[in-house]
């Protein structure tokens, strides 16, 4: 059906059409758009450039809107062949289809977009509110007017495809805010909705319990159901035929592994594998080695599909074919950035057209971990060992190079066992050189330090003696390794055609699988010593009392995530407890690069958090703590009173491990003749140091790094928490310095752009530890005076949350935490 453009077309959408077909010498263009509540589209962006007569068309970006449109150069807008063939495809998807002229004058509507339904504004917010079906399945449901508010922006976002920037604080109930709607919007429109969390607690959270309290309110309200599905990456799925194999092949498993130990562990993965679970490692009641684990996973690379006998019982498809069932997949940050290539932006995850982030202030950081790449000896070590090494209880020789020599028949083939030997004995030295290598470098690197450091390879440090021995002496050992590499590929081929036994291809894969990871060691070497420096990456060395790590990383990641993401799906949601400073939420959008989706409207929220703090608690801020980046004893006897005050439930936040060991040092004797538990963080597992806090009242515990944030522990037995510095990054950390460098040679003021919000939503992190229910009650107390000395405290002030704020020096806060203390827990 022909009908004029701008029936159909925005004029926005008539423009840019208009304007990359131009850009491509009038050939074929295709564009992806979405369809307003007028039955226009609207944000028309380009997909494809192709030439006079054809065009290519991702199915992935197809999907990712209301309609796909492309240009018939000659201006004939009749379908062809191929047009109607990919109409047929976008059918099944309800996704329209529309041909246009190059002039953008006249629209041929080969299929019409499915009529997008819009949730009922007032039909959505009275599901939570004081009759509504909420208060049915929720004992003790109370309306909560920042949870209604969070619900209309997130309907609003959710039916007029917008981005939505929403902070709300602990104890609003973010994760039902966002559930419903999302979840109403999917089953109505027959489309799917990603949930991306940080934590795997809040990822088994939404999945346990909340999406049993939507499903119940979908039906109730719709009589429709509602699917989800939980997705975490594929290799912590156990792949049955690898484990069944293995368990067959009693050659490899003595091959693989050191014990028998190993084979009895793998009997009981069998059988676990029977009952009814979704087969993955974290469901095994038991910890499993990451060697055990690594050859019985699913992998790609060792994957027979479709072919594989264990196809309809797989885990891992299991779970992807419910995945694309569902209408709401509860996956996490790493996976859903990992998942996207980097070079096309392709999402390889089950397409979702809207996505939710919770824990959003974690984004910037999981999205550069996986942009990032690094290699460390432990890991070579680990590698190398894999392909051959000898039994400590008989010197017996064994690793994966063994079992390709057996396997392929290599003593049938005698011109090629001195080959054979002649690989064995280069592994050995690569082997060698390898441990020497890392004894060499500690001493270099570490120079007489007993602590872990991190040392930046920018211009400078490239220019010392002490990175063209490293530069030098790693360039020659990974010539040696690429020696191996390619003569042990040689060998593996020229037995390949003769090896009778049936198990050799599967051998060979694994080998390979190796073999990758060890050319992509020499690739991060190559880029971290031999490539030239530029500003938007940097490059560093990380050394540990046991391994020493080289990495590089790119310091923005906006492109990524706009080409990706922001600019791709038809909503964008973002939400945590911490994303705006004094409200404004700059620097999350400048870190995301939500700046440069331009193609979307923005919404902000900042809602406070339902608690009374100025009934709940008080904050503490001493003025003479002394010197912000010691321990003093100023602080340290501080420290100590509000323990005794609170007789223990502390937690004690750091910046640095030094001063947090220092400290502890000083005060566990004292603290343990008054009947308190100090506790420090390295001590023991972070799940058993919580445990530890949650059931013993009289704990202190001092802790830094992921302290911070993530602890939900309610109730009396966390009633105070002490922050002994403000939280500013360490501005001798390479990563930080790189970037500081690369804002202000863009004339950007670093300082206020990057390091001051960064250190304001840490704070405001380590102080949401305290108050978690309507019931807690506690005080936070500040140890740096900076809040009242510096212009920039101000800033940090109007961070705090709105409870009674007390400037002073020791003996007088000490007098007020005991007064706290008597009034609230006597």
């Amino acid at each position: 059906m022909k009908v004029n453009a701008a029936q159909v077309l925005s004029e926005d959408a008539i423009r840019t059409i208009v304007e990359y077909i131009d850009k491509n010498g009038g050939n074929e263009v295709s564009f992806s758009g979405s369809v307003d509540r007028s039955g226009k589209a609207v944000e028309v962006s380009p997909m494809s450039f192709g030439s006079e007569d054809a065009t290519v068309i991702s199915m992935m970006e197809a999907l990712s809107g209301d309609v796909v449109i492309h240009n018939h150069p000659s201006g004939n807008t009749v379908p062809s062949v191929e047009d109607i063939e990919l109409s047929s495809l976008l059918a099944n998807r309800m996704v329209g289809f529309y041909i246009v002229n190059n002039e953008c004058t006249e629209v041929n509507i080969v299929l019409q977009p499915r009529s997008r339904v819009y949730l009922k504004d007032e039909e959505v917010l009275g599901l939570f509110g004081d009759h509504g079906v909420l208060s049915e399945n929720i004992a003790n449901f109370e309306p909560r007017g920042e949870q209604i508010d969070m619900v209309a922006h997130v309907v609003w976002a959710v039916n007029d495809s917008k981005i939505l920037l929403c902070e709300a604080g602990t104890g609003t109930g973010k994760s039902l805010s966002y559930l419903i709607p999302a979840a109403l919007w999917a089953v109505e429109n027959k489309k799917r909705v990603m949930i991306s969390t940080h934590t795997i607690n809040l990822q088994q959270q939404i999945a346990e319990k909340d999406m049993q309290i939507v499903e119940r309110v979908v039906m109730k309200y719709l009589n429709k159901p509602l699917y989800h599905a939980v997705l975490v990456g594929r290799g912590n799925y156990l792949c049955r035929k690898r484990l069944t194999d293995l368990l067959r092949d009693k050659d490899t498993q003595s091959s693989l592994f050191e014990s028998e130990n190993e084979g009895l562990l793998l009997h009981d993965i069998e059988l676990w594998s029977r009952s009814g679970h979704n087969g993955t490692r974290g469901e095994y009641p038991e910890q499993v080695k990451e060697e055990i684990w690594e050859e019985i996973r699913s992998e790609s690379m060792m994957c027979d599909r479709k072919r594989c006998r264990y196809y309809s019982a797989c885990f891992y498809y299991k779970a992807r074919l419910g995945a694309e069932k569902a209408q709401i997949v509860i996956a996490n940050h790493s996976l859903v950035f990992s998942s996207i290539d980097i070079q096309s932006y392709r999402n390889v995850m089950p397409f979702y057209s809207g996505i939710v982030f919770d824990e959003a202030h974690h984004i910037e950081d999981t999205a550069l971990r996986s942009l990032s790449r690094s290699f460390s000896f432990q890991s070579l070590f680990y590698h190398l060992r894999k392909l051959y090494f000898k039994k400590r209880r008989d010197s017996s020789e064994s690793g994966l190079i063994t079992l390709v020599a057996r396997k392929g028949g290599i003593h049938a083939h005698p011109e090629l066992v001195e080959s054979y030997e002649q690989l064995l004995n280069l592994l050995k030295t690569v082997a060698g050189v390898s441990h020497e290598l890392f004894d060499e470098f500690m001493k270099v690197l570490r120079k007489g330090s007993e602590f872990s450091s991190t040392i930046g390879i920018d211009d400078v440090y490239r220019g010392t003696k002490d990175f063209a021995y490293l530069r030098d002496k790693l360039q020659s050992l990974f010539g040696m390794l690429n020696k191996f590499v390619g003569e042990l590929t040689s060998l593996m081929n020229r037995l390949f055609d003769s090896a009778t036994d049936n198990s050799y291809t599967d051998i060979v894969r694994i080998v390979r699988s190796r073999i990758d990871t060890l050319i992509e060691m020499s690739d991060i070497f190559n880029t971290v010593f031999l490539s030239e420096t530029t500003p938007e990456q940097v490059r560093w060395i990380e050394v540990t009392p046991k391994n020493i790590r080289f990495s590089f990383s790119p310091l923005e990641v906006g492109d990524f995530l706009a080409n990706s993401i922001f600019g791709k799906k038809d909503f964008t949601i973002f939400t945590s407890a911490t994303l705006s400073v004094n409200k404004k939420f700059d620097y999350f959008r400048m870190s995301t690069g939500l700046n440069l989706a331009s193609n979307k409207e923005m919404l902000e929220l900042s809602l406070p958090s339902p608690f009374d703090y100025r009934k709940q608690a008080e904050i503490y801020i001493l003025e003479d703590g002394g010197e912000h980046s010691k321990v003093t004893g100023e602080k340290t006897g501080f420290v100590r009173d509000l323990c005794l005050a609170s007789q223990g439930g502390v937690l004690a936040l750091f910046t640095s491990y030094l001063r947090l060991t220092e400290m502890y040092g000083l005060l566990k004797n004292e603290l343990m003749e008054h009947g308190l538990l100090p506790i420090r963080q390295g001590e023991r597992a972070r799940n058993l140091l919580l445990d530890t806090m949650k059931s013993r009242g009289y704990s202190v515990l001092f802790a830094t790094s992921s302290f911070w944030e993530g602890i939900d522990i309610r109730g009396d037995n966390l009633r105070c928490v002490i922050i002994e510095k403000l939280p500013f990054d360490n501005p001798d950390d390479p990563i930080y310095r790189a970037k500081v460098a690369l804002l202000d040679s863009k004339g950007v003021n670093s300082f206020i752009s990057f390091s001051l919000p960064r250190a304001i939503l840490r704070l405001k992190q380590g102080m949401g530890r305290l108050i978690r229910s309507k019931t807690d009650k506690g005080v936070i107390a500040i140890m740096d005076n900076r809040l009242k000395t510096k212009n920039y405290g101000s800033n940090f002030l109007n961070s705090l949350p709105p409870a009674k704020v007390l400037f002073g020096k020791r003996e007088r806060l000490v007098k007020e935490a005991k007064r706290f203390f008597n009034e609230r827990f006597l």
